[in-house]
């Protein structure tokens, strides 16, 4: 064998000196005589935490090793406690003092180590939340953004990650915090910088990176504090120029990128549209009718795809309309000049209608197969029952305003009793919609 090749071959870790074949990298290699061990283990996390002696590229090598033992449940637990939370801070305080990958593979293993809500609670306790949250705003490539905003997305997918990340109370015993105002103010104010740096990426144009936010956004504005910091930072209206910008052209529904940036957005309007705050402000924009309807026009030429999208376009929709003064939105034309089809323009009245009737047809033969023990394989059919219910949902409350009320009878009137029965029954409206005499079971 040449000896000055370029291939580098590692001798076997289990033998008690290792060194490649390639004399000029002798002096790269990490020195450790048991790199599967726990003494190996410990050499890597002592070389993050070296002041000197160790160079970039042999910090890097020892988070990669790092990265390959957090695999399992047990091995987490195991490298937290030899110290490798405050390894990983020292190579990333401040962000981009050492390297770009640096930064990036130490989110990695937040990332990873944030599964367990035993490491989450350490991870908070030992500060590493607020280095995820620098090198996101401190960098600009969008691969070292998208590490970190990947590990504030697996922080937000438990509620005790949420709870954390939000500043919320906590259970008895998870995490040992005083319990004083200065410490409130500092949670509440990490909470705040959070929802503010992944605000400041939606408009961003990396698709990966503005999906990873978005379902971070969608998690922590499911709890109240999530929504008070959302409406803060005014995330309504990067959300509807964003929204704007990808139905302008209907390309986004072949695109699975985009269609999911769509999904989270929409999923994000509506966990804010839950709260009243949050209805008036979504009111301030052209969210409806306009952005909503005319999304919700583009993917009903559909049937049977994009159903998740579709069940949240329905679900933010009816969020919106439990307020008196959105509903007047419902009749108003979604093109200038107005689109008529089959002789109707087109409002939300029409297209509420239409995505009911829509989800009825495919609802049936889901109906049929699960009666017969057939499996359904695909996963987008699991929404149409949210689609019948908040179409359902938004219908009754449109239709509590007579004039759209007045528009929908119109609509329904040719429409097979059933699906009258189905909005109406034991409703108000029941009577009006459903004629003396026939069964309403």
């Amino acid at each position: 064998m040449d000896l000055d090749g370029t291939t580098c071959i590692q001798v076997s870790d289990c033998l008690k000196d290792r060194h490649p074949y390639s004399r000029s990298d002798r002096g790269t290699v990490i020195n450790s005589s048991n790199g599967f061990g726990l003494g190996g283990i410990q050499d890597s996390i002592s070389t993050l935490g070296a002041k000197e002696g160790k160079s970039v590229k042999q910090k890097e090598e020892a988070l990669v090793h790092l990265l390959r033992k957090l695999s399992s449940a047990e091995m987490k637990t195991r490298l937290v406690s030899m110290g490798l939370l405050q390894g990983l801070k020292e190579v990333t305080t401040p962000p981009g003092s050492l390297s770009l990958k640096c930064d990036k593979l130490a989110c990695d293993a937040l990332r990873q180590l944030s599964v367990l809500p035993s490491c989450m609670a350490d991870l908070y306790a030992n500060n590493c939340v607020e280095m995820v949250v620098a090198v996101l705003q401190h960098h600009t490539d969008p691969t070292t953004q998208l590490a970190a905003c990947n590990a504030l997305k697996q922080m937000s997918e438990i509620w005790d990650g949420k709870a954390l990340l939000l500043g919320e109370p906590l259970p008895e015993g998870m995490v040992e915090i005083a319990d004083d105002l200065q410490t409130t103010m500092k949670r509440d104010n990490l909470a705040r910088g959070i929802v503010a740096a992944l605000t400041s990426i939606i408009l961003h144009e990396h698709k990966p990176l503005v999906t990873a936010s978005l379902k971070t956004l969608a998690n922590l504005t499911t709890l109240e504090k999530g929504l008070q910091h959302a409406l803060c930072e005014n995330v309504f209206a990067d959300i509807n120029k964003l929204l704007e910008n990808t139905s302008a052209s209907e390309d986004w529904m072949f695109n699975d990128d985009a269609v999911e940036i769509v999904h989270q957005s929409v999923v994000v309007v509506w966990n804010i549209s839950l709260d009243d705050f949050g209805k008036e402000r979504s009111l301030e924009l052209p969210l409806v009718p306009y952005t909503l309807g005319r999304l919700l026009h583009a993917v009903l030429k559909y049937p049977d795809k994009l159903i998740n999208v579709k069940a949240s376009i329905a679900g933010a929709i009816s969020a919106m309309y439990v307020r008196a003064d959105a509903k007047r939105t419902c009749l108003t034309p979604l093109h200038d000049p107005p689109l008529v089809e089959a002789g109707a323009e087109v409002d939300l009245c029409v297209l509420l209608v239409k995505l009911l009737k829509q989800a009825n047809a495919l609802y049936g033969p889901i109906q049929k197969a699960v009666k017969h023990g057939v499996d359904i394989d695909d996963s987008n059919l699991s929404h149409v029952t949210s689609v019948i219910a908040n179409c359902n949902q938004c219908i009754r409350l449109l239709s509590e305003l007579p004039c759209a009320r007045k528009r929908v009878k119109s609509i329904l009137e040719n429409e097979d009793i059933y699906i009258r029965r189905q909005i109406f029954y034991g409703t108000h409206f029941e009577a009006e919609f459903l004629p003396q005499g026939v069964k309403t079971y």
